[in-house]
């Protein structure tokens, strides 16, 4: 299996879409994502919200706060 790290610390307009397109993506080829995005949140409930995704292979940070314990670890 393979990890693969998202980024942007940008989330306004077409930035959370594809973020989401390509996290989506990943996780369908059973790939680790690990995603630094400024909404964990929505991310978590997006992930969640699919049931085509295996959330369990998914961890969420928040980008603009690098100190900060991610957010969800679903394993």
């Amino acid at each position: 299996m393979r990890t693969i790290v998202i980024v942007d610390p940008l989330w306004d307009g077409h930035h959370s879409t594809y973020f989401k397109i390509f996290a989506e993506t990943f996780l369908k080829l059973d790939c680790t994502v690990i995603a630094l995005c400024p909404n964990p949140e929505e991310m978590y409930r997006w992930i969640s919200s699919h049931q085509s995704i295996a959330p369990e292979q998914a961890r969420l940070f928040d980008a603009l706060n690098s100190k900060k314990q991610p957010l969800s670890s679903f394993q």
